[in-house]
C-alpha cells in the first residue's frame, strides 16, 4: 500500500468557535491568495491571534432554470479571543456547529484533492446517503504543493439516495 488511502466516516461534526469569516466574491475567487493575505493583515492589525487553520466553506447553488450554478465561498479563521467589534466585509460568528457530515482526511498534492471528493461521492452512493452541495475544507497543513485537509460534506437528511 502506498499510504494514499482516504478513509470516509459518517455522522461527523465540525465545531468552530470565535469564527471570523469573509464572503469571497467572484473576482476574489480568481485571486484567493490575495484575499486571504488581506484577511490575515486585518487580523494582525487588530492584534488578534488565530487558533487553528484556514477553513473554506463552499456552497453550490442553482441560480436559474438553465442548470447554471453559482459557487458561494467563505474564508474562515478561528480567533483565540472574542473581538469587541468587526468591520465589513468581515463577519464574526461566536459559535458554529455543523452536524451530520460525511468526513474524509486527505493528504497529498493539492491538485489531487478531487479524489477525496470523488471517493466521498462514491461512498455516499454505495451507502444510499444523500449529500448537500455544501462543503467545509479545513486546511491542516500546506507545504508547497502538498496539503493535509479535513473535508466535511453535509448529509441531506430530507432527500433519499441522491448524492453529489
Amino acid at each position: 500500500m502506498s499510504g494514499k488511502e482516504i478513509q470516509v466516516r459518517e455522522n461527523k461534526t465540525l465545531v468552530l468557535n470565535n469564527v471570523l469569516l469573509r464572503k469571497i466574491g467572484l473576482k476574489e475567487k480568481e485571486d484567493l491568495s490575495t484575499t486571504l493575505e488581506r484577511m490575515n493583515s486585518y487580523i494582525k492589525s487588530k492584534n488578534w491571534d488565530t487558533r487553528g487553520p484556514l477553513i473554506i466553506h463552499d456552497v453550490i447553488k442553482d441560480i436559474n432554470l438553465r442548470d447554471e450554478t453559482a459557487l458561494n465561498m467563505e474564508a474562515m479563521f478561528q480567533l483565540a479571543q472574542t473581538p469587541s467589534s468587526v468591520t465589513l466585509p468581515y463577519i464574526y460568528v461566536p459559535s458554529l456547529r455543523v452536524e451530520n457530515c460525511l468526513f474524509a482526511r486527505f493528504a497529498g498534492r493539492q491538485s489531487d484533492v478531487h479524489y477525496a471528493h470523488e471517493k466521498m461521492s462514491v461512498y455516499a452512493y454505495e451507502n444510499d446517503i444523500a449529500l448537500k452541495t455544501e462543503t467545509y475544507s479545513v486546511f491542516l497543513e500546506t507545504r508547497q504543493e502538498d496539503v493535509v485537509m479535513d473535508i466535511f460534506i453535509l448529509i441531506d437528511e430530507e432527500n433519499g439516495n441522491e448524492s453529489i
